[in-house]
Formats: C-alpha cells, sequence, structure tokens
C-alpha cells in the first residue's frame, strides 16, 4: 500500500477558483477535486507555469506557496469566499495545453474548516444518490 495515499474524503467538483502568485498575479482556473486537506486545480499550461514557474512546484527546497479564493455555490448557504494558503503539492501535464496542478491547504480558520466540511458532506451524498 502506498503510504502517501490519501485517507480523507475527496469529491470531484468542477468549482471557478482564483490563484494568487507571489508577484500578485490572479490566474483563473477550475477545480477537479476538492477534500478537507486540498484541491486539484484545472488549468491551462501558460497558466501552470504563471502558477509554479517552469512547472517547479519546489523552490528554494520549499513547496511553492499561492493564494486561493475559492467561492461555493450559494444554493448551499455557502456563497461566501473562501481564502486560504496552499503548497503546490504537483504539477502534471495532461494534454498538449492542459495541466493539473495539485495544492494543500496550509492554513485555514476554524470557520472556512466547517464550512469546507459541510460542502464536503453535501457533495459527496449528492454524488452517492
Amino acid at each position: 500500500m502506498n503510504a502517501n495515499k490519501r485517507i480523507c474524503i475527496r469529491v470531484a467538483e468542477c468549482l471557478s477558483v482564483e490563484i494568487e502568485n507571489d508577484l500578485g498575479e490572479r490566474i483563473h482556473g477550475v477545480t477537479s477535486d476538492i477534500s478537507n486537506q486540498g484541491i486539484g486545480v484545472c488549468c491551462s499550461t501558460d497558466d501552470r507555469n504563471r502558477i509554479t514557474p517552469q512547472g517547479d512546484f519546489v523552490k528554494q527546497g520549499r513547496p511553492v506557496e499561492v493564494q486561493v479564493y475559492l467561492k461555493f455555490p450559494g444554493t448551499l448557504e455557502l456563497s461566501e469566499l473562501m481564502s486560504v494558503r496552499c503548497g503546490i503539492v504537483y504539477s502534471r501535464k495532461l494534454a498538449q495545453d492542459q495541466c493539473q496542478v495539485g495544492m494543500c491547504f496550509l492554513s485555514m480558520d476554524a470557520n472556512t474548516e466547517v464550512r469546507l466540511t459541510q460542502f464536503i458532506q453535501t457533495r459527496r451524498l449528492a454524488h452517492v444518490s
């Protein structure tokens, strides 16, 4: 068994996300999945290079960090913006001009964590039904 395998609940969900790199640039992406530990984001190769310069997600021996802004759908009374600092875990090319970037949540306030857990549980139940 792979020791790095996730044990938390992850749901496939396409949500709009804005990612702010260390230069203050905002990059638009779409989540491919979300869990209490992090998100996967699909974006173009150019956008991936703005998030992780030349696809390198480690800088000076540490994972590249970005600020992520994610808005939950308003139908669940969770329409507030979630802002959280993330570390880049992986970057992979899916197609000629499409990449996926995996990010782990580094820290978030208790209210954001509760909202995230409620969202994931609700979506998990919706996918099971």
